[in-house]
């Protein structure tokens, strides 16, 4: 079914740090890691996109009053590697497209844990998450699916014409802590 959609229809590969629109019927994919992708859309007026960010922009200073209300300095970020400028970005461009916020549904992917992290605080991975629940929640944005955390990439294909995504799970290797030193000189090469 993957191939046949994929034959059919131009695919537009977005990368970290980006988004895109369309009211086409159209492929969108990105490949994951800790980032987080959302593929927002507007089945009334039959407008998507999907972004594809990094950091979500130090969530300890985003949120306030633990209801997951947002700051002013919540949007002062002017950088698309950051979850809540993309976020913003995206929503209003769908809104821009012909989109209503009141239709807008949500699907979010990543979010893994793909480097070695000592649990004393939260990974990449962990704090993306909270972040795109919580501003979907704050934003009044339903949540319809997700596939995010574990330990696997992902490369996902958003396909427009039916609000589908497809992901494919990538097996990451881990460098276990005791296989981790300090480099010396002459240990790398340049090719």
């Amino acid at each position: 079914m993957v191939q046949e959609i994929l034959k059919k229809h131009i695919q537009k590969n977005i990368y970290p740090g980006e988004f895109y629109v369309t009211n086409r019927t159209e492929i969108i994919s990105t490949v994951l890691g800790s980032c987080i992708a959302v593929c927002l859309y507007d089945e009334v007026n039959r407008v998507c996109g999907m972004n594809h960010f990094m950091l979500p922009e130090k969530p300890s200073n985003i949120f306030i009053n633990k209801e997951y209300q947002f700051t002013d300095t919540f949007f002062e970020s002017n950088s698309l590697r950051y979850g809540s400028y993309a976020m913003e970005l995206l929503v209003n461009s769908v809104i821009k497209a012909g989109g209503e916020k009141k239709f807008l549904k949500a699907k979010i992917f990543g979010g893994s844990n793909i480097l070695f992290h000592n649990r004393e605080s939260k990974t990449i991975g962990e704090q993306n998450i909270e972040f795109i629940l919580a501003y979907l929640k704050a934003e009044n944005i339903k949540l319809i699916s997700s596939d995010i955390g574990g330990i696997k990439g992902r490369k996902i294909l958003f396909y427009t014409g039916k609000y589908s995504v497809f992901v494919k799970k990538i097996p990451i290797t881990q460098v276990p802590k005791e296989e981790i030193k300090t480099v010396k000189p002459g240990d790398i090469t340049l090719f």
